[in-house]
């Protein structure tokens, strides 16, 4: 069995996001004269369950605003506006493990495709700086500015799943948010948790399975040196379609990739 369809995403998937969001809802919140400031383990506490593009979403009412109000709505509009100008500035950085994945995809006939909450302005100028002219020929659908929560039947890779013509039996999504690998999982797609933050499969929730940004479980990058993280194998489009077509086979194969791939 072979994969038709890989669907990333951009947060902590194609891109190195995480300063930049954590840095950006620290200035919102700075801006809108409130003194709550995230540490790096609420944010990606946040952004596990929220997303990293609407993590604040998470703390609003625990900062005494109303998630309906307009100073919610404000505190997100300029976090949204200060990562994209992070964006703009080229402050956010492509991650170069998943060029392989791309060219090896490619070259074996398989089709990509991008899901994100983004806003549109933002993720094309995140996809324009690191793929440039190539973007329509590398990418066969972009949706942005999506609604992961959205009905079922009609959330964002169903949408992807029929623009693209794929089944999505043949299909996986590589993600790191909770709401995105939930959606993907609705829409019959295969999952890959790519959150580093975490500390197994088991913490999350809508994952098949689980490799922190494309790396091998069995080699996570928390205790090793510098030279030794140039070493870490990375997860190949052939060892990737082999993971889904045996999991797709055997469920329980997901609680044991991580050895497996050691």
């Amino acid at each position: 069995m072979a994969i038709d369809l890989i669907v990333f995403g951009l947060d902590d998937g194609l891109f190195d996001t995480e300063d930049a969001h954590l840095q950006s809802s620290n200035h919102a919140f700075e801006n809108c004269g409130l003194s709550y400031r995230w540490t790096i383990e609420q944010y990606r506490s946040a952004a596990l369950d929220y997303g990293a593009s609407m993590a604040i979403a998470g703390v609003v009412e625990q900062i005494g605003l109303s998630k309906s109000g307009p100073e919610a709505a404000a505190l997100l509009e300029e976090k949204q506006r200060l990562f994209h100008e992070l964006a703009c500035q080229g402050r956010i950085t492509p991650r170069s493990g998943y060029a392989n994945l791309i060219g090896d995809a490619l070259d074996d006939g398989c089709k990509l495709a991008v899901a994100t909450d983004l806003p549109a302005s933002t993720a094309t100028a995140l996809l324009e700086q690191a793929f440039g002219g190539r973007l329509t020929e590398l990418f066969a659908a972009i949706a942005s500015e999506v609604n992961f929560g959205s009905s079922k039947g009609n959330n964002p890779y169903h949408l992807i799943l029929r623009t693209v013509g794929a089944d999505p039996w043949r299909s996986v999504a590589i993600e790191s948010s909770t709401p995105a690998l939930l959606a993907a999982q609705r829409a019959g797609l295969w999952t890959l948790a790519t959150t580093p933050s975490i500390v197994g499969l088991e913490s999350v929730a809508g994952a098949d399975s689980w490799c922190p940004h494309l790396h091998a479980p069995g080699n996570s990058l928390r205790n090793t040196s510098i030279a030794e993280r140039a070493e870490v194998q990375l997860v190949s489009f052939d060892v990737l379609d082999s993971m889904q077509a045996a999991a797709r086979i055997n469920p329980a194969f997901a609680a044991s990739a991580p050895a497996a791939w050691a």
